[in-house]
């Protein structure tokens, strides 16, 4: 599946538009899937990225994404050997 065709995305949108979601991205470039995806999600669902601070950095992520997520729990999602970005939907 490519994450990123449009198609992927409406389905993506789709599955997740009646409950509460928690997207995981883990993709190769995160720089581009993580902003993508924060737009579909609803007040309140969560994003998580792997690899953060390794393959990608809070710069980044363009100031766009930055204004609708905010980070969360982030100290819960960080254990060694794995650095997770994880935000929620304002």
């Amino acid at each position: 599946m490519n994450v990123f065709r449009p198609e992927t995305v409406k389905e993506v949108s789709n599955f997740i538009k009646d409950h509460r979601a928690m997207i995981f991205c883990d993709n190769g470039n995160k720089k581009n899937e993580v902003p993508l995806y924060a737009e579909i999600l609803k007040k309140g669902d969560l994003l998580t990225a792997h690899d953060f601070n390794a393959e990608f950095t809070i710069q980044d992520i363009p100031e766009r994404t930055l204004t609708i997520l905010e980070p969360y729990r982030q100290e819960e999602f960080s254990i060694p050997h794995t650095k997770m970005l994880s935000m929620i939907r304002k």
